[in-house]
């Protein structure tokens, strides 16, 4: 049985230290990378290389966001709870490997850094991942690459 998104944020929340809500300014997966958006309270996924803001625990597709345009009282179905410190379930970009660092892919999915010092590095990989859309657990760790 699969658990419903309301269920899975629960359960690994409990290894967040600290979490956000932020309003989505597009569609967002659970798991994936994001960053600000137009404005600070918003949030969009994260692309390559960007200064990201945490991981999302839950999704809001692109119809809520295109409802919540045209209605604000619909602002609970836009909401998202972004993990900024502790362990989190993140979407892997590829195969990935425990101890190595990671940073966002063009679609906000967990990639392995290069190491020429050119990367905005996310987090730390506890949990090994094969394959692409694979979900991994990562100690988040923000760094810019000019740090």
């Amino acid at each position: 049985m699969v658990d419903d998104p309301v269920t899975t944020m629960q359960k690994h929340k409990q290894n967040v230290i600290h979490s956000e809500r932020r309003i989505a300014g597009g569609a967002v997966l659970y798991g994936q990378f994001v960053k600000i958006g137009a404005t600070d309270n918003h949030v969009v996924a994260a692309t390559l290389n960007s200064q990201n803001l945490g991981v999302a625990l839950n999704a809001v597709t692109a119809a809520q966001v295109t409802a919540f345009a045209s209605n604000s009282d619909l602002i609970a179905t836009v909401e998202v709870e972004v993990a900024v410190v502790g362990v989190v379930p993140v979407l892997a970009g590829g195969a990935l490997t425990g101890g190595g660092f990671v940073k966002s892919d063009a679609n906000g999915r967990a990639i392995a850094v290069a190491g020429d010092g050119t990367d905005e590095i996310c987090g730390k990989v506890l949990v090994d991942a094969s394959t692409d859309g694979k979900e991994t657990h990562v100690l988040l760790l923000f760094q810019d690459a000019t740090d």
